[in-house]
């Protein structure tokens, strides 16, 4: 069976963990989120992979946690603690963090160094009317310029640059796509940013939309019938009124939310109910939260339907009485369980549990078998148990799945002597079908000494004259069990 798929989620990555999304970012990448300030993503990865490659360099820009670069009409200059911004330059502003930072385009030599050195002109394009660049037209790299190191200790050469934008009053509010070029000669890269231009900050931001199974869940899966649960998150800690964040479904005859979930003063995050029905088939849901005209989707939520027993194994799927007290047996659904849920329970029976006996049920957990969709159980013979065919039942949600255990022939205790004076050869055997007919060989062959007397219950005697001790004798049932015995001499 394949792995289970990632299935919780950023916004904008769909099937994958946190971790799994870090995992696919280029090693460039995560070495920029050692030295940025705390909060602050990347706006784009590099145009171009161009780890190692001589005298190159890359150029990236980042951006809020929200993902967004906000540019306030009349200009900022500082923000002080409570995030009060006022007059200047340091535009476009990105939240994170706790607070607001200035957006940032870094250049650097990549990892490893390229080993370029030398000045990089920066140019901006895109401005719309009524937006100005006073951004440094160009930035140097040198063997002093560093940013840090990556994960694995390699030194990051490069420089961080703010741009420094101004809107007027006439600039149009909204999004537009800024532009920076980065050149050095016949080498050029550049990426782009969306600036969002505003009247004010925000008093936040949302950053993010995840659903889960439940808190402490991997997974945004569950049972239609079963809550699960919702978090979002903000940029910066609610203002003392807290932030009021609406909620919408894509499906809420399948998963609702509450209509707004309040995130209380000076918290970054909430939480809420996701409320599901009963589905006939796996469905997929999901989220929207708007916050001071931002909306920001979720993840998908993997509403199931009540599961089925996709299989059900014995192994071995015949035996002997005697072979060992038990037989294993494994459930299979068609669905993996939600962590969330407390387990499937599927009811066990059997044909003829006098023979061979089972549980009355087997719990199917997250956690139980190999992929979190099965479970094994045990099935107990009896000591002696006839030959024949037991039929083992699983049953759950109104569908039965059988699977056939065969009881294998089996001769018991045996034994066997030869009279020295009487040269009578004498054997007595047990078997556990009283219908057998068993006959004696001489050991290795196929030269018959005779057939046994059935006394009843499974039980066997028979006397052949033998001039000599044979030494050996193999019993041989008709149901297809045999039994090579020693034959001591006895003095009679």
């Amino acid at each position: 069976m394949p792995p289970r798929p990632f299935r919780k989620a950023g916004p904008t990555i769909l099937h994958r963990t946190a971790e799994a999304t870090i995992s696919r970012w280029p090693r460039r990448t995560l070495a920029v989120l050692l030295v940025v300030a705390a909060g602050v993503l990347l706006a784009g990865l590099p145009q171009s992979a161009r780890a190692g490659t001589t005298s190159d360099f890359e150029i990236q820009a980042t951006r809020g946690a929200d993902g967004a670069a906000y540019l306030v009409r009349g200009g900022l200059q500082a923000c002080d603690s409570s995030n009060n911004c006022s007059g200047g330059l340091a535009q476009p502003k990105s939240a994170g963090g706790g607070g607001w930072g200035n957006t940032i385009l870094q250049v650097d030599t990549g990892i490893p160094d390229s080993g370029f050195r030398g000045t990089v002109s920066l140019q901006l394009s895109g401005l719309p009317a009524g937006v100005t660049s006073q951004t440094p037209a160009s930035t140097t790299i040198t063997n002093s310029t560093t940013l840090g190191t990556d994960g694995v200790g390699d030194t990051i050469f490069g420089t961080d640059t703010a741009p420094q934008l101004s809107a007027d009053n006439t600039a149009p509010l909204g999004n537009f796509p800024l532009t920076v070029t980065a050149t050095s000669g016949s080498i050029s890269h550049s990426v782009t940013i969306t600036v969002d231009v505003v009247n004010s900050l925000p008093a936040t931001t949302l950053a993010r939309l995840e659903v889960t199974g439940c808190a402490t869940c991997n997974f945004a899966e569950t049972f239609g019938g079963t809550p699960a649960l919702g978090t979002v998150s903000v940029t910066i800690p609610a203002p003392a009124s807290g932030a009021v964040v609406t909620l919408a479904s894509s499906d809420p005859a399948v998963a609702s939310v509450p209509a707004t979930v309040t995130i209380p003063a000076g918290s970054t995050s909430a939480t809420f109910t996701i409320t599901t029905q009963p589905v006939t088939s796996t469905t997929t849901v999901s989220f929207t939260a708007t916050l001071n005209g931002q909306t920001m989707g979720s993840n998908q939520l993997f509403v199931e339907a009540p599961p089925l027993v996709k299989s059900l194994t014995l192994s071995p799927a015949s035996t002997r009485p005697n072979a060992g007290c038990c037989v294993g047996g494994d459930i299979v659904l068609n669905e993996i369980v939600p962590e969330n849920s407390s387990g499937v329970v599927v009811a066990l029976s059997s044909s003829n549990p006098a023979v061979a006996s089972v549980p009355a049920s087997v719990t199917v957990t997250y956690t139980s078998g190999s992929f979190g969709d099965g479970a094994p159980f045990t099935v107990t013979i009896a000591r002696n148990a006839p030959a024949g065919t037991v039929t083992i039942s699983a049953s759950l949600n109104g569908q039965t799945t059988t699977a056939q255990l065969t009881i294998l022939d089996q001769i018991g205790s045996a034994s066997g002597n030869w009279g020295k004076h009487d040269h009578l050869l004498t054997v007595t055997a047990a078997t556990n079908t009283p219908s057998d007919t068993l006959q004696v060989f001489v050991s290795g062959t196929n030269q018959l000494i005779g057939t046994m007397t059935n006394l009843g219950n499974g039980n066997y005697q028979g006397q052949f004259s033998l001039p000599a001790n044979p030494g050996y004798v193999d019993i041989k049932s008709s149901g297809g069990a045999t039994a090579t015995i020693p034959i001591t001499t006895v003095n009679q």
